[in-house]
């Protein structure tokens, strides 16, 4: 499970690096919004294809090639709309719908190894014994017999990684405001680099979180997003708000590791 969070992260955070990459060297001024739609599309990515391979290292290959396709139909789409003479119009809709169709034909369409599918083994004889373990205990699972079948429950995998993918949704959508990303000239860069570094703390917790309370730790997470309007309303300035935000997540994930290891 660590692996896919940790997998799913590195995207994340390697497409916003290359984004800010790319503005410190042209100077392009690129709308957040845009920017927050990228992140939607390789997270499309990287579930759908840990849905056909349920392999980490597969979706990972896959995102980054999403990553490098999306940006670059960005930065082509952010050229023709600073030509006002261009009749041609592109929107993140169109960046996306470009993606898809360039990465998912190259995918195979059949889920490989029954090993994560109970339903597709071949069972040699009446004698075979089906044990189910979780993603975390397989590792350290010793079959002493031969004709034992060991296969990996995936739904669990998956259902935290769709938790994840809510909770840093609901982080883009909060903390993505200013209009410009990462923009000197309307003076976002000192903003955006905050919100990166303290994502990136915030992920840093959760991927060494023990993987059998993940799935509660998530659910008080998105609670908390869900009420924190109303305990941050009379906060004024963004850097105040985003600083007060982030706090309140690291003391939800602190105080739920706490009591589960009491």
């Amino acid at each position: 499970m660590k692996d896919v969070i940790q997998g799913y992260n590195r995207c994340v955070f390697r497409y916003i690096k290359d984004i800010v990459d790319h503005i410190e060297k042209s100077g392009d001024a690129i709308d957040t919004s845009a920017v927050v739609s990228g992140i939607i599309v390789i997270t499309n990515v990287y579930l759908m294809s840990m849905v056909i391979q349920c392999s980490s290292v597969y979706a990972c290959t896959m995102t980054s090639k999403a990553v490098t396709i999306y940006i670059d139909f960005m930065i082509q789409m952010n050229n023709i709309d600073s030509n006002p003479a261009s009749p041609l119009k592109l929107s993140s809709l169109d960046a996306a719908q470009f993606v898809y169709k360039k990465i998912f034909p190259t995918a195979s369409i059949i889920k490989e190894t029954p090993l994560m599918h109970p339903d597709m083994l071949d069972i040699h004889d009446n004698k075979t014994q089906n044990i189910v373990v979780s993603n975390e205990d397989a590792k350290d699972f010793l079959p002493n017999a031969n004709n034992m079948v060991l296969y990996v429950n995936t739904a669990n995998i998956l259902n935290i990684l769709h938790q994840h993918n809510i909770f840093v949704r609901n982080i883009t959508n909060v903390l993505f405001k200013l209009p410009v990303f990462y923009n000197e000239k309307s003076e976002t860069t000192e903003y955006y680099s905050l919100v990166i570094n303290k994502m990136l703390h915030i992920n840093s917790l959760i991927e060494n979180i023990d993987f059998n309370i993940l799935e509660n730790i998530y659910k008080k997470l998105i609670q908390e997003q869900r009420n924190i309007h109303d305990t941050m309303i009379a906060i004024q300035t963004d850097i105040e708000y985003l600083k007060k935000y982030i706090d309140l997540m690291e003391t939800t994930i602190l105080k739920s590791q706490s009591k589960n290891t009491i």
